[in-house]
């Protein structure tokens, strides 16, 4: 009598479900999220695409894969088995995003602000393996400071008195205001 009562909790949450995650190419997907549908269980693909979900008790789930860059997939299974293996391959998202507008300003002969363009000649003579703004220093009204003292690691430039967080220097219009964080 005991051994009947016991057959049944024994196959409870025995069973898995497992597979890979690939692209249209076939190569894995890292980090696609997968979930049984409308329950807490689920989990992440590895950098192989592989993914086990275990525990499960005999039911239909439905299967669910998500990642950011692909189409979400679903697919009903019948846990009947041991392990199930369930394969998925995910094809790439059109991302739609709203329009975007770039614009920039050049300063020049017209434009009421003073400037300085460096030119490449001026770049190469000053160019001694050092920080971005040590290659600015010999403009007017340029500051600039290293940490360490000789122009590599953490360096500084003030144009005018003013912190780079308020100056804005382009190269080919590229601000960089500090080599650190640029």
């Amino acid at each position: 009598m005991s051994v009947l009562i016991v057959v049944p909790f024994a196959s409870f949450g025995q069973m898995a479900i497992q597979g890979t995650v690939t692209n249209a190419n076939g190569e894995p997907i890292d980090g696609a999220k997968i979930v049984l549908e409308n329950t807490y269980q689920g989990t992440y693909s590895d950098q192989n695409g592989g993914y086990k979900l275990q525990n499960l008790a005999s039911s239909s789930y439905t299967v669910v894969v998500q990642h950011p860059y692909f189409e979400t997939q679903r697919r009903n299974v019948l846990l009947t088995q041991q392990t199930t293996t369930i394969d998925f391959q995910l094809f790439a998202n059109a991302l739609v995003v709203a329009e975007m507008q770039v614009s920039a300003t050049r300063a020049n002969e017209k434009t009421p602000t003073s400037y300085t363009n460096v030119s490449l000649e001026d770049i190469k003579k000053s160019n001694f393996g050092q920080d971005l703004p040590y290659l600015l220093e010999g403009t007017p009204s340029t500051v600039v400071t290293s940490d360490a003292g000789a122009g590599i690691g953490y360096t500084g430039i003030r144009i005018r008195g003013v912190d780079p967080t308020r100056t804005n220097v382009t190269i080919n219009g590229i601000p960089i205001n500090d080599s650190e964080s640029h």
